[in-house]
């Protein structure tokens, strides 16, 4: 948790770094718009994203690194309308991208430079993706909580393999060792809430709930 408000060089060079990066994936799926679907785009951009925790270790001060992601939000929430248009399609709503970046935002006010937050972090840009993905495109046998969007049990799979892999990632970049229990158990957790997250909110509610399962179990 954030303690200490404080910038120096290295973090005001971070923070313009970090903020160049972002404009690029927007503009770059900007100039995709005739080119991929809003869903491709939607899907890379998490992905994209999905680095955050690894720039991380471009800032001395965890302050400095909280008020990327917060400003980040505040601006896709008050995004125009060509903007939002870009990453709203369907039975997505632009209402998930802000949820998205505030995921970011709480957990780098919580767990800066920690596994559980990069945990919480890859978790929702890379195995909510990748399952998503599977689904898509693999999914056969269905199944729907009311308050959810359709899902697949293949896309699950994918979601739990691929949770496993993001939380081994955390642990081994920001523990420096496995703790295979927690690594299970957290990616059943995530899989689990994939998959009865509430429509429009799951970009929240998957960080935030894993974040605090992490936590509680270890």
């Amino acid at each position: 948790m954030i303690t200490e408000i404080a910038i120096d060089l290295t973090d005001i060079i971070a923070i313009i770094f970090c903020f160049a990066y972002v404009f690029l994936v927007i503009g770059l799926m900007k100039s995709l718009k005739n080119v991929l679907d809003t869903e491709t785009r939607r899907k890379l951009t998490h992905t994209a994203m999905g680095v955050w925790p690894f720039l991380w270790f471009l800032y001395h001060n965890a302050f400095a690194a909280f008020i990327v992601p917060l400003i980040v939000t505040v601006m896709l929430a008050l995004a125009p309308k060509n903007i939002r248009e870009l990453f709203s399609g369907g039975d997505e709503k632009h209402i998930g991208l802000v949820l998205y970046a505030l995921s970011f935002t709480i957990m780098t006010f919580f767990f800066f430079m920690h596994w559980i937050g990069a945990s919480a972090i890859f978790v929702l840009a890379f195995a909510d993706g990748f399952g998503g993905w599977i689904g898509r495109k693999k999914g056969k046998h269905m199944y729907h909580v009311p308050w959810s969007k359709p899902k697949s049990i293949e896309g699950s799979l994918g979601t739990f393999v691929a949770s496993v892999f993001s939380i081994l990632i955390a642990q081994i970049v920001f523990l420096g060792n496995i703790d295979v229990f927690i690594v299970v158990i957290g990616a059943i957790l995530a899989t689990i809430m994939e998959g009865v997250s509430p429509k429009h909110s799951d970009n929240l509610f998957i960080p935030v709930v894993l974040s605090i399962a992490l936590y509680a179990i270890s």
